[in-house]
């Protein structure tokens, strides 16, 4: 079985990761959660990193930039990995499938920046559903055969996004948030990034533990054949 290991975070008075996680990632191997004050990298074929409050804008802001006054004090727990752990990880070339924060975080790691807020629709307390839709960029993709028609719906719950001025080196972008028509100020963020060949790693900014989309199911697996190829 495939082992998938998830960071922790504090829930209330407990410390661990949400049910819908779990019972998604469960469909493709054994779930371990990893926690914070961990010091050496585990044995895994993939390395989630999960959605969470904003990454720390001590990592990403250039000199004279201000934080935001909607910007969120960031996790202790969260961000101790991102710098402790995740740099270990990538050395260790461990394929990574990160999702919300967990794409923001990867893109600020590998060099990237991000709009501290912006607006369009977002989900309320129902997760699950499909608030807007993303345009794939089948170029991106190309390897998945079947792979999404160019336009389809997601859920959406965040307020910064991946700035398209400051991508990392490294990445594509995959996808795109589809402007409803008549909106303003809407510019089609950035709502998915590949780093292949670069490095095995894919990050959405959506919530795919919630919707269970096609698109994410080919993107893990493909992260997963990549883990059976560094064994080899």
């Amino acid at each position: 079985m495939k082992k998938i290991g998830i960071p922790a975070w504090v829930m209330g008075n407990g410390f661990g990761v949400t049910i819908p996680y779990i019972d998604f990632f469960s469909n493709f191997g054994i779930v371990e959660i990893i926690m914070h004050n961990e010091t050496v990298p585990r044995d895994i074929d993939l390395l989630v990193i999960p959605g969470g409050p904003d990454v720390d804008t001590a990592r990403y802001l250039r000199p004279g930039e201000d934080i935001s006054l909607y910007t969120q004090k960031p996790c202790p727990q969260r961000e101790r990995f991102d710098r402790v752990l995740l740099p270990q990880y990538i050395a260790n070339r461990v394929p990574i499938f990160g999702i919300c924060r967990g794409h923001q975080t990867l893109a600020v790691q590998f060099g990237g920046g991000l709009i501290q807020d912006m607006y369009h629709e977002t989900n309320g307390e129902d997760r699950v559903k499909k608030v807007h839709r993303v345009s794939v960029n089948r170029q991106a993709v190309s390897w998945i055969p079947d792979a999404p028609t160019t336009v389809y719906e997601v859920n959406s719950i965040h307020h910064q996004v991946v700035d398209p001025n400051r991508l990392p080196a490294n990445a594509t972008v995959m996808l795109t948030h589809v402007p409803k028509t008549g909106a303003i100020n809407q510019t089609g963020e950035i709502e998915g990034l590949s780093y292949y060949p670069h490095y095995p790693a894919f990050t959405l900014q959506y919530h795919p533990e919630e919707i269970h989309d096609d698109l994410s199911i080919a993107l893990i697996r493909r992260l997963l054949s990549e883990s059976d190829e560094r064994t080899i």
